[in-house]
Parts: C-alpha cells; structure tokens; sequence
C-alpha cells in the first residue's frame, strides 16, 4: 500500500513538473521590449539552469529514480531552449547578449569546479553526497527562495500583486508539495526534503499575498 501511494504520488508530480515546466515560451524571452523586470527574470533564468545542473549532478551520485532525473534533465532543457531562444530574438542586443552570455559561463564554471572538486577533493561517498547536496540547497534558497521572498516583500510594501507572476508561483508551489510527500513516503533525501519544504512555504506565502492584493490591483489596472 505504502508503495502503490508513492507510485502514485511520484507520476502525479512528475505530471506537474513536466506541466510547470513546458508553459508557453516566458513573454521576456521574446519580447522586443525588455523591460527591468523582463532582464531580472532572464538573470533568474541563468540562474536556473545552474541549479538543475547542480541538481542533475546530485541525483546520478545518489542514484534517485530513473523518472526523477529524467525530470531534472528535461528542466535544465527546456530552461536552456528558453535562453537559446532568446540568444535568436535578442541577437542585435550586443551589450545585453554578452552579459548573459558572460553569467552563462561563469555558472557553468562555478558547476565544473563543484563537480570536480567533488569528484577528486572528496573521497567518501557519503561526504560527497553531503557536499553536493548542501551546495544544491544553497543555490535553491539564494537563487529562487530569496527572490520569491524579495518580491513578496515589495508586494507587501506596496500593497499589490502585480510583481506576482502567478504560473510561476502555483505549479512549483504545488510541486514542492508532492515532491515534499514523495520523499517521505519513498526513498528519503534529506536536502531535497529541505529544499521542497521551504519552496512551498515561500510558494504558499506568495499565493496569499497574491490573492490578498488580487482585487485591489485588477482595480487599479481598469482604471
């Protein structure tokens, strides 16, 4: 019974993963415009693609499921679609290019020299997967948590919602939900575990502050 519900529970999230991941290609990547916020979100998405190579590292050193790692790596290539995609529309942007072209190599790096100082510094197994797994959840908790927490902040201070980019909150909330009981309920990773639970709070706390302000800012933009 314990594993059919973790069957279940594992399909079930992978379906939402794979959903939250394969929304329509984000508006900044091909927008003309590219606003303050527009490029933020672009740095975020470098930022991204770092962690899920970190993550996709993680997960072949501690042998996690055939589907789990399979999620991560069709992540780190949609995500990576998503900043080729941009290179084509923004292509005649040379200042902007080469900025992110230049924050792409340098978290590129930062993950060869985690992954090799793993490989050849570390020499138990066990104190490897502590490393690496510390490292995923430090990339997690400065390059996604603190944002979302940040933008909560300023929603707060200014009374409104309309910083919330709500597809961006809702799956991954409910994500790190099923996640959150799959490690539970199946094979237990400790800094997966930590990583999920503090997504869904900082998820959940957005949703509210979202649908706190929802009504005040639809008001605000009619006017």
């Amino acid at each position: 019974m314990r594993q059919d519900f973790g069957l279940i529970n594992l399909i079930s999230g992978s379906v939402i993963t794979v959903h939250g991941l394969t929304f329509p290609v984000p508006e900044f990547v091909t927008s003309n415009k590219l606003s303050y916020e527009g490029e933020a979100r672009l740095y975020r998405l470098v930022n991204a693609v770092m962690h899920l190579m970190l993550l996709v590292f993680y997960e072949l050193h501690e042998k996690c499921s055939t589907l789990i790692l399979a999620l991560s790596v069709f992540g780190l290539g949609v995500k990576s679609i998503y900043l080729t995609i941009f290179f084509i529309y923004h292509g005649h942007k040379k200042e902007l290019c080469r900025s992110i072209a230049l924050c792409i190599l340098g978290r590129i790096t930062f993950v060869v020299a985690i992954v090799l100082f793993t490989l050849f510094a570390i020499e138990s197994s066990s104190a490897k997967g502590t490393f690496i797994g510390v490292i995923c959840l430090i990339s997690s908790i400065l390059f996604a948590f603190l944002v979302h927490l940040h933008i909560i902040i300023v929603s707060l201070e200014v009374t409104s919602c309309q910083y919330i980019q709500i597809r961006e909150v809702c799956f991954p909330f409910i994500d790190c939900l099923m996640w959150t009981a799959y490690s539970m309920i199946h094979k237990f990773h400790l800094y997966l575990f930590i990583g999920n639970v503090l997504g869904a709070v900082i998820f959940g706390w957005e949703l509210i502050v979202y649908a706190m302000y929802y009504k005040s800012t639809a008001k605000v933009k009619q006017a």
